[in-house]
């Protein structure tokens, strides 16, 4: 059964939002929406290729 609750307020490792950043600074990110963007982007593409 899935979640029926929305993304808003989920809790994330401190592990992998480190990891995040770290990939995406590597990668040229600047700014916390930057990385944030980067992220997102990344996202979305684990969505779309499994």
């Amino acid at each position: 059964m899935s979640d029926p609750r929305g993304a808003q307020g989920r809790l994330h490792p401190l592990v992998g939002v480190l990891a995040i950043a770290a990939a995406a600074v590597l990668t040229g990110a600047t700014s916390l929406l930057a990385i944030s963007e980067w992220a997102a982007a990344d996202a979305a593409g684990r969505d779309e290729h499994g």
